[in-house]
């Protein structure tokens, strides 16, 4: 049983990594190829990673909006041609 458990959890360490080292790759690549300027998604990790979840929620929720609007808008567009 204690053999379970431990690899369970190192499996769970191993995971984790995993997926931190992915996500630092991605946002570590867009800080390299934009400099000084930030963009949104990079913005968003840097807020969760800072604990301010309110923020990158209103930030996501708010890109999500912004995005179906646009979507809408485009729709309409190209239909009355």
């Amino acid at each position: 049983m204690l053999n379970i458990l431990a690899i369970t959890y190192f499996y769970e360490i191993s995971r984790k990594r995993d997926e931190t080292w992915r996500k630092s790759k991605e946002t570590g690549a867009t800080f390299l190829v934009m400099g000084s300027d930030v963009t949104v998604p990079p913005l968003v990790v840097n807020m969760v990673e800072s604990l301010a979840i309110p923020a990158a929620l209103f930030a996501s929720t708010y890109l999500i909006v912004l995005s179906l609007v646009l979507l809408f808008i485009f729709r309409v567009a190209v239909k009355k041609r």
